[in-house]
């Protein structure tokens, strides 16, 4: 594996970064494998990452942390305690320069250097590092207690610059006994129990849209800051299925429109990507309800793609989302209920649906959301035709090109000649019931992978919002029977069709949205209103 990643030559920077990220996990994995590996080799490779990481963003950037804290890893592996300690001290000095010295996020390289140095046999200096590391633990703690608990559309205050979105879970990873909230749960599968909580996720109200900036915590890269940093500060487990419906449900009882968000994660997510991407969507897409993150085994690690799949299309996972699927809207009373699979996700989303086609229940699904499938277009296209009985609408979001599953296909020497359904010229037709939208031009994310995350300002908010047809979105261009294309342009641009979306959704009344449009005054207003009546004749 060393080998095929060290022959791989990256064309652009964006790859060259992507290595660099499948570099650093074969670090991760060398440094707690316990089968034979040759010494030099691995601290060679270790040697060769910490270079390109120099190369990519300089010798005294944060970013450089997490590839050294890696290789010390590997260092102590092999009983380098020394070289361990060299590394982790550039790193504590990296780091401190950045964040300061009672940054909480300090604390795991100290708790690093107390394992280098008790190695190492400086047994004073390992406990002056311990005692540093319980120090910022307490901060850490501290820092995350008290705010209160916020829906997604609720304000407390209105000067508060963040607020925090409950996100209820259900979960068939292994539960660890880690005190980090943030890796309360692995990356196996736990095949004997599913788990049930609500997780607290503070989001910044002043964000780009579909983006999620994170805090040091883990890269090191600036302080934790809540108004500006999506933090997932809080896991509280439900113990019953029982009591996890009737929390759901209280929540929506609370609401106005009963709104429920279903997001499915992709291939190499942790728990808490999962979760911090569903609260996100809640906040971006404003949904008056509850939010639920089906959060499936991936192993988190870019070089363990076929485990990932393995994952996906395994049935302990499809029956648990199946469970969750037929039973949300019964058991809660959620009057809409919206469902987004992303990447991988998408596989098991549909066996899922399959699995919910045979039985007799089969509760409303609002909207079906396809974003980027990792699957097959063929066998995407035949699972589609099995479930249209299931959703009102369902819009596959496609784009052209997607580095991720570029790099997994070169990192496993497979070039495979199948389409991907989430590929642009993947070949998955339109029907009756299902929108093709080309999402290119909604690039937001350095891989391409995550376009429809950027489309929550407009395309998505218009479809979840008020299942308008492709065709009454001015933003998209096309037909049916060719599909769409996101392409905002004047006179519809996304700054005037958000306008009027938000407009309409704020007023819950044509004439009143309108008037209040017209009072503006100015000339992306007037456009705005023009879409929403043409918006108000879809829906008549």
């Amino acid at each position: 594996m060393l080998a095929s990643i060290t022959a791989i030559r990256p064309k652009s920077n964006a790859e060259s970064i992507l290595l660099l990220k499948a570099k650093t996990e074969a670090m991760e994995r060398l440094a707690t494998d316990t089968e034979e590996m040759d010494e030099k080799v691995a601290l060679a490779f270790c040697i060769s990452a910490i270079n390109d990481a120099k190369k990519l963003f300089g010798d005294q950037t944060p970013k450089l942390v997490p590839v050294l804290r890696v290789a010390a890893q590997v260092a102590l592996r092999f009983n380098q305690a020394s070289r361990a300690v060299e590394l982790l001290l550039k790193a504590e000095k990296i780091s401190e320069m950045a964040i300061g010295t009672d940054d909480p996020a300090g604390r795991f390289i100290q708790a690093e250097l107390a394992q280098a140095y008790a190695q190492a046999g400086q047994a004073s200096k390992a406990k002056a590092a311990k005692d540093r590391a319980d120090y910022l633990e307490k901060i850490s703690v501290a820092a995350i207690e008290g705010g209160d608990t916020l829906g997604s559309n609720e304000v407390s205050d209105s000067n508060a610059l963040y607020q925090i979105i409950p996100v209820f879970f259900k979960t068939t990873r292994v539960m660890t006994s880690h005190r980090d909230s943030h890796v309360s749960f692995g990356t196996s599968r736990d095949d004997q129990n599913d788990h049930y909580g609500v997780s607290y996720v503070s989001v910044p109200k002043k964000r780009d849209i579909g983006t999620i900036p994170h805090p040091s915590v883990f890269r090191l890269d600036l302080r934790t800051d809540p108004s500006r940093h999506v933090i997932l500060k809080e896991i509280v487990e439900i113990s019953d299925q029982n009591d996890f419906w009737k929390t759901i449900k209280r929540r929506l009882t609370s609401t106005v429109r009963k709104e429920a968000l279903i997001y499915i994660h992709g291939f190499n997510q942790s728990f808490q990507d999962g979760v911090e991407t569903a609260a996100t969507l809640s906040a971006d897409l404003e949904i008056d309800g509850g939010v639920v993150s089906f959060s499936w085994p991936s192993r988190n690690n870019l070089l363990l793609y076929s485990a990932d799949i393995d994952e996906a299309t395994a049935d302990r996972n499809r029956d648990a989302l199946c469970d969750l699927l037929s039973h949300l809207a019964a058991e809660t009373g959620a009057q809409h209920v919206y469902v987004i699979a992303h990447s991988m996700g998408n596989r098991l989303l549909l066996e899922a649906l399959r699995l919910m086609g045979n039985t007799e229940s089969q509760p409303p699904i609002d909207k079906l959301i396809f974003a980027s499938p990792d699957m097959e277009s063929a066998d995407f296209t035949r699972a589609v035709g099995k479930i249209g009985a299931l959703s009102k609408r369902m819009t596959l979001y496609t784009a052209n090109g997607d580095l991720a599953l570029n790099l997994s296909n070169k990192l496993r020497g497979v070039w495979s000649q199948a389409s991907r359904a989430g590929d642009r010229d993947g070949g998955v037709k339109p029907t009756e019931l299902l929108d093709v939208v080309d999402a290119s031009k909604a690039k937001a994310d350095l891989l391409g992978h995550s376009n429809f995350m950027h489309l929550a300002k407009d395309d998505l908010r218009a479809l979840v919002w008020f299942g308008l047809p492709a065709e009454r979105r001015c933003i998209l261009m096309g037909k049916r029977s060719e599909g769409w294309r996101y392409n905002p342009a004047s006179p519809c641009t996304s700054e005037a069709f958000t306008l009027a979306s938000l407009y309409f959704r704020r007023y819950a009344d044509g004439v009143q949205a309108l008037s209040q449009l017209s009072s503006l005054g100015d000339s992306r207003s007037r456009s705005a209103s023009i879409i929403l009546r043409a918006m108000l004749v879809a829906k008549k």
